[in-house]
């Protein structure tokens, strides 16, 4: 006998009468999701900053999904609340708002972190007419992708909240392995529903059905309970145990030390295909801002009109300053943006340096923060290469952070049994403060906590590292005055603009043009596919690599590698097959 769906008031939500059992819902979304398991589904693990990508290849080609059958998706939610995805194929972010459910919820981080997109092959496909799910599991980042589909059931968990050690490579965390979960081929065949709220609006109270219009689709989301699948030891409808393809910014050689564990990837079990340059961006807050103005300013460096007083880095704040009283607030400027350098940063992250290196003044006491990614985090072991002197470890738990190669120093405080020890609180981030007061490091769960950690500090210099293509917009925009750093600025790296148009002084929405200028903090992004994958699902994955090394999404943050369009097109790479080691080279052969 079906399962009684929840019923909400504020959401469209089809009772389990509605259906008879799973026949073709060619153009009903509710039947795909609740009713039907699929035909083939592919498991994906990694980076959370390539989800924009992936989200725009499912949604606005032909690559995997007939757009002219049904299309839904199945967000994260977390107790009462879901995420909110826009309904048309064109939506610009995956957390554009969250809304009220009554839809239980695991406490698992791996499913509040798992988008799950379901359709039907499209057409000329091995999965023409057939349902495919496509499973996209960004917890923790890049590496627990890697980690997952290269030590499988293998990789365990690690008791309690946070990575809890220098060396994680015993497990993951806090459930990371665990996805949302669709229905199984047993529960389809028994008539089973799936438990499920309508979230995708077309305005701000009606649910959203399925349409087809002239090639451009309605896409509802759905919140649903039974998301605690564990991809690595059940095989899903349609699937086998495991990790069909993972994500991730840097290559897994090039991991932070002690994550991956020796021996288990190689080549030829998981080829790597390159998809792209992938840009960083060096975030701080307000405070640190104005005081790496005034020190620009100081040094000669930056015009004498650069009032740093005045100076802030998002409508809002200049909002929030013009109401305290400056009436002369201003929004930053290209001509005003300050430059951090390569030796500036090799201090910041590694914990030797002093408020003096930001504001320039030697009787400056103001405490420094460093608001930084998890070990498993391919932003975090960017910046590790870049900054921290990382190269040619091959990140795997043989050489330990302890004891890294000549030359390594690991950002101070991320251990909680070394010398200086880290803590770690009821939501599993590392903390540390020097005995000094003076400078203090933070390890958070997610890009999104980084953001809002050094935006959200109002007393300290705060600094972090986020991709250039998660953040959607480097300043203000609208009238609104909502910002992609949420209060927090860019500021160029060796005197070159993540985010400005140095040429113009113009802002670049896709911050590419500073990464087609040399700006330093790029890196190979790569897609790793199971050699061990077949049958309907090697297509799905193939068609994906494909696409997300293709420059059809014009994305923030990528420059695309073999792109023939000058304003899309990569003009530096690192080596080569991913050797991000290598220096940024120019490929009229300047090396940089």
């Amino acid at each position: 006998m079906k399962l009684k769906l929840i019923a909400l008031a504020t959401f469209a939500v089809c009772g389990s009468s509605a259906f008879a059992a799973c026949t073709t819902p060619s153009t009903n979304s509710d039947q795909l999701v609740m009713e039907c398991a699929p035909f083939s589904t592919v498991h994906i693990a990694g980076a959370s900053a390539q989800a924009p990508a992936l989200h725009n290849l499912l949604l606005s080609t032909s690559a995997v999904f007939d757009l002219t059958k049904a299309i839904a998706i199945v967000t994260p939610h977390t107790g009462s609340t879901a995420t909110k995805y826009y309904a048309s194929k064109t939506s610009s972010s995956l957390s554009s708002s969250t809304v009220t459910t009554s839809v239980a919820s695991s406490s698992n981080s791996g499913a509040k972190n798992t988008v799950i997109y379901l359709g039907f092959g499209a057409t000329g496909t091995t999965n023409a007419g057939k349902r495919v799910a496509v499973v996209y599991n960004t917890s923790n980042g890049s590496f627990a992708g890697v980690k997952m589909m290269t030590e499988g059931a293998t990789v365990g968990t690690v008791t309690g909240t946070g990575m809890g050690t220098l060396n994680p490579s015993t497990g993951l965390t806090n459930g990371d392995e665990l996805s949302q979960g669709l229905l199984t081929t047993a529960q389809a065949a028994a008539n089973t529903t799936l438990t499920c709220v309508k979230t995708g609006t077309t305005s701000s109270s009606t649910a959203a059905a399925w349409s087809y219009n002239s090639g451009s689709p309605i896409i509802p989301s759905y919140a649903c309970t039974g998301n605690s699948f564990n991809y690595l030891t059940t095989a899903p409808a349609g699937g086998s145990a495991g990790v069909q393809l993972a994500l991730a910014d840097v290559a897994p050689k090039q991991a932070s030390l002690g994550v991956l564990t020796a021996g288990k990837w190689t080549a030829s079990k998981f080829p790597m295909t390159v998809t792209g340059m992938q840009g960083f961006g060096i975030m701080v807050n307000n405070k640190a801002l104005q005081a790496l103005i005034s020190r620009e300013v100081t040094a000669g460096r930056l015009s004498s009109s650069c009032v740093a007083a005045n100076i802030y880095g998002s409508n809002e704040a200049v909002t929030a300053a013009i109401t305290a009283g400056n009436s002369s607030a201003t929004l930053l400027t290209a001509a005003c943006q300050p430059s951090i350098r390569t030796s500036d940063m090799n201090a910041l992250v590694r914990g030797t340096a002093t408020a003096e290196l930001i504001s320039g003044s030697s009787s400056d006491t103001t405490t420094i923060s460093y608001y930084r990614r998890v070990p498993f985090s391919g932003t975090q072991a960017a910046s590790n290469i870049l900054f921290a002197g990382q190269a040619a470890t091959e990140g795997f738990s043989t050489a330990t952070l302890a004891a890294a190669a000549t030359g390594y120093t690991a950002p101070i405080g991320t251990s909680t049994t070394g010398s200086p020890a880290a803590t770690i609180d009821s939501s599993g981030n590392y903390s540390y403060t020097s005995t000094s007061g003076k400078y203090k490091n933070y390890a958070k769960v997610s890009g999104s906590n980084v953001i809002s950690g050094v935006s959200g500090d109002s007393t300290t210099y705060a600094f972090g590292v986020v991709s250039l293509e998660k953040v959607w917009t480097a300043v203000s925009t609208g009238s609104s005055g909502v910002s992609g750093l949420t209060g927090g600025s860019w500021v160029k790296l060796d005197g070159i603009s993540p985010n400005y148009d140095m040429s113009t002084g113009t802002h670049d929405t896709k911050q590419r043009t500073g990464m087609q200028a040399g700006y330093p903090f790029q890196f190979e992004m790569v897609a790793i596919k199971n050699a061990a994958n077949g049958g309907s699902r090697t297509a799905v994955v193939d068609a994906i690599v494909t696409g997300l090394a293709t420059d059809t999404y014009n994305l923030p943050g990528i420059a695309y590698i073999g792109s023939t369009n000058s304003t899309y097109k990569a003009k530096f790479y690192r080596g080569g097959s991913a050797n991000n080691y290598a220096p940024l080279t120019s490929y009229d052969t300047t090396a940089y």
